[in-house]
C-alpha cells in the first residue's frame, strides 16, 4: 500500500508540474526550480490555487526518500580484580620501606644501611646535607638480573634500564667492578614492593666506581654514551642488513622470528661468573648472526655458487668480489666453531679450548682431584722450615 501511495503521489506531482509548464510556457529557470523543488524558494502555485496538495505531496516524498538507522553503543571492560593495586595508589599507602647497604663505616668496617623511602632522602633543594641523598648509588651482584633476563617476553633489559611490560621501569648501570648500580631513591620510587626482597638478597658492599658515561649524564648534564657491546652488535647487524638490501634487493640477514627476537633484544651478556652462563649467549649469537644468513641473494650475486656451499663461504667470496677480504667472516667462523666444538650445541671435544681461544675467551682449569690429594700437593709445595 505504501508503494502504491508513493507511486500515486509521484504521478500527481508529475501531472502538476506538466500542467504548470503547459499553462505558462515562459517559465524561467528559477520558476522551474520552484516547481520541481516543491516550493523551496516560494509558495507553489498550481492551477491558480495557493499551495494546493503541498502537505500530502511532501509526505509522499519522504516515503520515497531512502532511510537508514544507526545504533551506537559501548562495551565496558572492567579491570581484573587482584590484590595488586596501581602504582600511583601504592605510593599513597603507608608501607615499610627496606634498608639497603650503601656504604662502609670507616671506623668499624661495618656496612651502612639506609631506607629507600624517597620522602626521607635528600635532594638538591634541601637547605643542608643532613639527609642522605636520593642519588646515592647502591650495588648489587649481576645475578640480580637473571630472573628478568630469563623472561624476555615480559621484561625488557638493556645495559641502562630494566622494564616490565610498560608497568614499571628502573634505571641501572654497571660500574667498573662489574656490579649493578641503582640509585637508592629509585629503589623506593620505581621498583615495586614485590621486588624488594629479591634485590635485598643480592645487595653487596660498595666496590668500584660509577661508569663515566652515567656520571656525566646524571651529574654533569652532558651528552655521553656508555659502553654497550651487545647494543653495538645489534646496531651493526641492522646496518649490514640494510646495506645488503640496497645492494642485492633483499637483506642477507633475515628478520628474526618471534621465538628469538625478544631474547636477542634483551641480550646484555653473561650475568654470572659460571662458564655455563656463557653457553646460552653464544648459541643466541650464532643463531642471529650465522644461522640467520640468507644464502639466496649471495648465490644470485656470485652466479657460480657450488652445490652445498655454506653461507659463510658465500659471504667471504662476496666480500672478495666487492673488493674486500674474505677474512671479514673469520669472527663469524670462530663463533660458529664455538657453537659446534665448544660444548654448547654438542658434546665438547678436544677442540673446545682452541675454539674458545679464537674468540679471546680464556678457560680456567679447575682442579677436580680429591681434596686430600690437593692438600697433600699443597703441603709438599710449601717451603721447608728452619734457618
Amino acid at each position: 500500500m505504501v508503494r502504491a501511495a508513493a507511486a500515486q503521489g509521484s504521478a500527481e506531482l508529475h501531472a502538476h508540474t506538466n500542467t504548470r509548464y503547459a499553462r505558462d510556457g515562459s517559465c524561467d529557470r528559477r520558476r522551474r526550480f520552484d516547481c520541481a523543488s516543491g516550493g523551496r524558494r516560494g509558495p507553489w502555485r498550481a492551477h491558480g490555487e495557493a499551495g494546493a496538495g503541498l502537505p500530502a505531496t511532501r509526505s509522499l516524498l519522504r516515503l520515497l526518500r531512502p532511510g537508514f538507522a544507526r545504533l551506537l553503543g559501548q562495551y565496558l571492560v572492567p579491570g581484573i580484580q587482584t590484590s595488586r593495586v596501581p602504582r600511583f595508589e601504592e605510593r599513597r599507602q603507608d608501607q615499610e620501606f627496606p634498608t639497603f647497604i650503601y656504604g662502609v663505616d670507616a671506623a668499624t668496617g661495618a656496612p651502612l644501611r639506609h631506607t629507600c623511602d624517597p620522602d626521607q632522602l635528600g635532594t638538591y633543594y634541601d637547605k643542608d646535607d643532613s639527609r642522605l641523598h636520593y642519588l646515592t648509588p647502591v650495588n648489587f651482584r649481576r645475578q640480580v638480573l637473571i630472573p628478568y633476563a630469563s623472561e624476555p617476553n615480559r621484561y625488557r633489559l638493556s645495559r641502562s634500564r630494566l622494564e616490565c611490560l610498560s608497568l614499571w621501569g628502573l634505571d641501572i648501570s654497571f660500574n667498573t667492578a662489574g656490579l649493578v648500580e641503582v640509585y637508592l631513591g629509585d629503589l623506593g620510587r620505581s621498583l615495586p614492593s614485590d621486588e624488594w626482597g629479591h634485590w635485598l638478597t643480592h645487595n653487596v658492599m660498595p666496590e668500584g666506581e660509577m661508569e663515566q658515561g652515567r656520571f656525566r649524564r646524571d651529574f654533569l648534564n652532558q651528552f655521553a654514551s656508555s659502553p654497550d657491546v651487545p647494543g653495538d652488535l645489534r646496531r651493526a647487524r641492522e646496518k649490514a642488513a640494510k646495506a645488503s638490501e640496497r645492494l642485492f634487493g633483499t637483506p642477507v640477514w633475515r628478520p628474526l622470528g618471534d621465538d628469538v627476537a625478544p631474547e636477542y633484544e634483551s641480550m646484555i651478556g653473561p650475568l654470572s661468573e659460571d662458564p655455563a652462563a656463557l653457553g646460552g649467549q653464544m648459541i643466541l649469537l650464532a643463531k642471529c648472526f650465522v644461522d640467520a644468513i640468507d644464502p639466496a641473494p649471495l648465490k644470485a650475486f656470485l652466479g657460480d655458487a657450488q652445490s652445498g656451499e655454506r653461507s659463510l663461504s658465500l659471504l667471504g667470496r662476496v666480500a672478495e668480489r666487492l673488493g674486500g677480504s674474505a677474512g671479514v667472516v673469520e669472527p663469524l667462523r670462530a663463533l660458529y666453531d664455538v657453537r659446534s666444538a665448544g660444548g654448547l650445541a654438542h658434546l665438547a671435544g678436544s677442540r673446545r679450548e682452541a675454539a674458545l681461544e679464537r674468540l679471546g675467551i680464556r678457560v680456567e682449569r679447575v682442579d677436580r682431584a680429591h681434596p686430600a690429594d690437593a692438600e697433600a700437593r699443597s703441603e709438599s709445595a710449601r717451603p721447608s722450615g728452619g734457618g
